[in-house]
């Protein structure tokens, strides 16, 4: 079932891009997933900004495609069919498609919302040298405006619809404005309300008005499904401010060059994932680490259980 996209149109943009929206940062946000020439399970970022949403669809695919659920309190185990430099682009597009799927599902269990274009004529693009996509003729006086008119809300009930639909329909996602694309289908689908709930400063919008770069809670929603502000594992007070923070463990980790020059502290459920891949995150970019080495990732020591307890009656680390 299709919807029209004009009736969320005004909330979505006013939580994605603020107020005003800069015609020269949404067009560096509006390229689609596209894969490397070189490295064949490498996604590829054109330009500033849209690493937010594209390294933690990388982090998901690699854990897809690299990783078996070890279950329960299990190490995962590593996937010996797995091959990077050889996978074939149905296999690749298999586990894709199964990454956007664990995604979509963080934010709801029992229905979804895919944004789709209303028809593949809306935008033309040329390929590039190298394979990469630019937008030739989807742009105009007001392109945030003529992408929105183009969009229309595809409902998903049950997760089998949500994969196969996903599957058969990547294209839409390869193509210009298929970031976009997903990042709306993620935030439709928890709904836009639940994502500004979660928000310490709902104020601030996921894609920053002068920079570009996407927010911590942008970040924090795609990793674990969530639009928290910070870094640190659960809630804090501070002076009877509630400051909300990761709820539980995460599928895949972050890290920061801010931990190191102190600004702040991440916690063990994104130092520690579920299995060892982890966005890193420096002063302008989102990139992807990865490590087939899954001991990395092994349960708290009883050393790091007593920290954790500590940490919850010294929540400012005054004493560290």
């Amino acid at each position: 079932m299709q919807e029209n996209f004009s009736d969320v149109d005004r909330k979505i943009t006013a939580l994605v891009w603020g107020g005003t929206v800069s015609e020269l940062i949404f067009k560096r946000w509006s390229q689609g997933f596209e894969w490397s020439v070189d490295e064949r399970c490498a996604l590829i970022q054109q330009f500033g900004g849209p690493c937010a949403v594209i390294a933690p669809v990388q982090g998901y695919f690699l854990q897809k495609l690299l990783f078996d659920d070890g279950g329960g309190e299990c190490l995962p185990q590593n996937n010996a069919e797995a091959d990077l430099e050889n996978i074939s682009e149905s296999e690749r597009d298999k586990f894709f498609a199964m990454a956007l799927v664990s995604m979509l599902t963080m934010m709801n269990k029992s229905s979804w919302t895919l944004c789709v274009s209303n028809s593949a004529d809306n935008c033309k693009s040329s390929i590039t040298e190298g394979g990469s996509s630019q937008i030739s003729s989807c742009l105009t006086d007001s392109p945030i405006h003529d992408f929105h008119s183009s969009l229309r809300l595809r409902k998903c009930s049950c997760e089998t619809e949500l994969h196969s639909f996903l599957l058969n329909d990547l294209s839409s996602f390869m193509s210009p404005f298929g970031v976009l694309k997903f990042l709306y289908s993620v935030i439709l689908s928890k709904g836009v309300d639940n994502v500004i709930n979660e928000m310490d400063n709902p104020d601030v919008p996921l894609i920053d008005s002068i920079h570009g770069h996407g927010s911590q809670n942008l970040i924090n929603l795609l990793i674990c499904g969530q639009a928290v502000s910070n870094v640190f594992d659960g809630n804090r007070d501070v002076a009877g401010l509630c400051l909300r923070g990761i709820p539980n463990p995460c599928h895949i980790g972050f890290l920061t060059l801010l931990e190191k020059l102190r600004y702040c502290t991440v916690g063990t459920y994104l130092k520690r994932p579920k299995y060892p891949v982890w966005l890193l995150g420096s002063e302008t970019h989102l990139s992807v680490l990865f490590s087939r080495e899954c001991s990395l990732v092994a349960p708290d020591s009883i050393l790091d259980r007593a920290h954790k307890i500590f940490d919850q009656y010294d929540p400012e680390g005054l004493c560290n």
